[in-house]
This record gives structure tokens, sequence and C-alpha cells, in this order.
């Protein structure tokens, strides 16, 4: 290439270079034929601006969800409901103060949970802990439902009740087998072992006396 510059300008003086620069701009722009399995050589394109996908309209469903139109059979549990929307509680705080509640009427049938007062409430209470052998705390959820259905959503006033409470479920402790009272004294000595024998002579007897 430089031989050939030398050798053209001897004739034009200038006129080759000019000529071969030219021909490199102008080449630059210019798409080669792409070989056999090649992909074909594109110019660069100016940098578009990306386009972002528009946000999904959210279209309000047809039908309104269950909570809005459940609104109770009866009267009292149309005041239950109306009361605990108004407090603004969460579905599921709703939906156990009205399992409660029916409950409470299920035990008052025929009279209407309009009909009665702390005298009543306190009964099914003292009931739950009872008859049932519910838990402290189901008692204790079950207080709190009918408080609030019979003196907040049905205007009764409740006074001070007296109901059995429920006691503490005692865990039956665990007992060891034959086999690991056996292994357990094998590996003891003097003195602590002497105290173990001592402490099961004593079981065995009251449980032989019954």
């Amino acid at each position: 290439m430089k031989q050939y510059l030398v050798d053209r300008e001897k004739g034009e003086p200038g006129a080759a270079r000019e000529a071969l620069r030219w021909f490199y701009r102008t080449g630059r722009g210019v798409k080669q034929p792409a070989a056999c399995g090649e992909r074909p050589l594109v110019a660069p394109s100016p940098t578009l601006p990306v386009r972002r996908p528009s946000a999904p309209v959210v279209h309000r469903a047809a039908h309104p969800p269950s909570a809005a139109t459940d609104l109770g059979r009866t009267p009292w549990e149309r005041d239950l409901i109306k009361a605990c929307r108004e407090k603004g509680f969460l579905w599921r705080t709703e939906q156990t103060y009205r399992e409660w509640a029916v409950r409470f009427a299920t035990f008052l049938a025929p009279r209407s949970p309009y009909e009665v007062g702390g005298q009543e409430t306190a009964d099914y209470l003292s009931m739950l802990a009872v008859n049932q052998r519910a838990s402290r705390s189901t008692q204790k959820q079950a207080l709190n439902a009918l408080v609030f259905f019979m003196q907040v959503a049905l205007h009764r006033d409740l006074g001070k009740m007296e109901f059995r409470r429920a006691q503490h479920h005692v865990k039956i402790p665990t007992v060891l087998s034959q086999a690991e009272c056996r292994q357990l004294f094998t590996g003891l000595t003097g003195t602590p072992r002497l105290m173990a024998e001592w402490v099961k002579s004593i079981g065995v007897a009251r449980f032989r006396s019954g």
C-alpha cells in the first residue's frame, strides 16, 4: 500500500491518498456478504428509546366478594355483623365471633339472644368448662366474643358474671418402662443407687396397697 502511494504521488501529488481515504470512509457503511454459516455484518443502528409495556388495567370484578353480600340470616346475626364491620374487624375475627354467637344461640334455643343477659352467658361459659372440658384459651375466646356480641351488638347489659373457670390440663408424666428402670439402676452405684432403690420400694408399696 505504501509503495502504491509513492508511485501515484509522483504523477498526481495528493490525489491517490485522498482517493484511498474516501474509499475507506465509504466502505465502512457497506454491508459485507456473509460467508456460509456466518451471520451477515450489519451496520450499527442508532440507539432508540426502550418502550416499556404499560401497566395492566385492573378491572373490578362484576360480582362483589362474599363478605359484602353475607349479611346474616337472623336479626341478631345481622346486628353482630354490622358491629364487627363498624369496628373494622378482620374477616377471620368476624367469622370467629359469628361462630360463637351461633353456638350460644343454639344453647339458648328456643329463646332469642335478645331475651337473655349475664346469667345465661355465664351458664354457657360454665358449660364449656364443665361439660365440654374446654381449655382456658378456648373459654377466654368465647368470653370475648360473647361480651362483644351481647353488649356491643345487641346492647344487652351483662353486669358482673360469675362462671366456672376452665382449668389447666394436667399433662401425664412420662413413665420409664421396666427395662429402662433396670438399665438405670445398673448404671448407679453407691449412695445414688441406695436412694433410688429406696424410692422404688416406696413406689411399689404404694402401688400394691392401692
